[in-house]
C-alpha cells in the first residue's frame, strides 16, 4: 500500500545529501573562476608557430630573394598573418625595382607584440649616395591586428607632442654638439637651416616605430650630406633614438 509518510521521509533523507552536493559545485565553479582571474594563463607565442621547427620569424630561402638580402617570413598559421608576409614581399619586390644595396632585417617579441624592422639601402641612379629606409611591423598576436603608431604611444602613454618635444630635443644636441667641434658656426647656419639641410620639414613625418625587448625606438632617417661634411659625424645608430623604455 503506498504510505505518503514513507516517501516524505525519505525525500526528507535524501535533501541535505543533494543540498551538500550543489554547494561543492558552487564551491568548485567559484574557485575555478577566481583561480582564472587571478591567475591568467599567460600567453606564449609558441602555441601559433605554424612550423615549431623554426623561429616565430625567419629568413625567406627563394629564388626570388637576392643571396645578400634578407626578407623576413612570419612563422604563423593565420590568414592575417599572410596576408602581412604578403605585404612584406611586395615591399621587397618595389626595393627590388630600384638599384640596390641591401635589405635586412630584425625583430623583437615583448609579451604579445611582435615587432619587425626592416632596414633597406636604396641607391638610385642619379644619385651620389644611398638612402636608408625603415619599415616595421607591429602585431598583437592575442588579438591578431596590426598596431597603428596612435595604439603604440597610448601603449607607451605618450602623445604626440610630447615625442615632438622629443625629437626636436635630439636634433638640437646634434646640433649643438656639430657646432662644438667644429662642422660650422651658428652664423653659418642657423637651426632652421640645420633642419632644412636634413630634410626635416615636420619632425613628426617619416618616422618608423619598433618595440624592442619593450623599449619604443623611434627610427628616423635624415640627410646627413651637406657642404659642412657631416657624414664623417653621423653613422647609422644616429637615426635611432631610444624614447622609451
Amino acid at each position: 500500500m503506498f504510505n505518503v509518510a514513507e516517501v516524505e521521509t525519505k525525500i526528507s533523507k535524501r535533501k541535505p545529501i543533494w543540498i551538500i552536493f550543489c554547494i561543492l559545485v558552487v564551491v568548485i565553479v567559484s574557485s575555478f573562476v577566481f583561480f582564472v582571474l587571478l591567475f591568467p594563463r599567460k600567453f606564449d607565442y609558441q602555441d601559433l608557430l605554424k612550423n615549431k621547427e623554426k623561429n616565430i620569424v625567419y629568413s625567406l630561402d627563394s629564388l626570388d630573394v637576392l643571396e645578400t638580402d634578407k626578407v623576413p617570413v612570419i612563422n604563423i598559421d593565420s590568414s592575417f598573418i599572410d596576408d602581412i608576409n604578403s605585404d612584406i614581399m611586395n615591399y621587397y619586390q618595389d626595393y627590388l625595382t630600384k638599384f640596390t644595396q641591401g635589405f635586412l632585417y630584425e625583430y623583437s617579441v615583448s609579451g604579445p607584440v611582435l615587432s619587425i624592422l626592416i632596414v633597406s639601402q636604396q641607391r638610385y641612379a642619379d644619385a651620389e649616395y644611398s638612402d636608408i629606409s625603415y619599415h616595421s611591423y607591429n602585431i598583437d598576436l592575442e588579438k591578431m591586428v596590426l598596431l597603428s603608431d596612435k595604439d603604440i604611444f597610448d601603449m607607451y602613454k605618450i602623445d604626440e607632442d610630447t615625442l615632438r618635444y622629443f625629437i626636436t630635443y635630439k636634433f638640437v644636441e646634434f646640433y649643438n654638439d656639430l657646432i662644438k667641434q667644429g662642422y660650422f658656426t651658428k652664423e653659418m647656419c642657423d637651426f632652421s637651416c640645420f633642419m632644412e639641410s636634413k630634410n626635416i620639414v615636420n619632425v613628426m613625418n617619416d618616422n618608423t616605430y619598433y618595440i624592442e625587448d619593450g623599449k619604443l625606438i623611434l627610427y628616423k632617417p635624415f640627410n646627413i650630406y651637406t657642404p659642412y661634411s657631416e657624414e664623417k659625424y653621423f653613422s647609422l645608430d644616429s637615426f635611432r633614438f631610444v624614447v622609451k623604455g
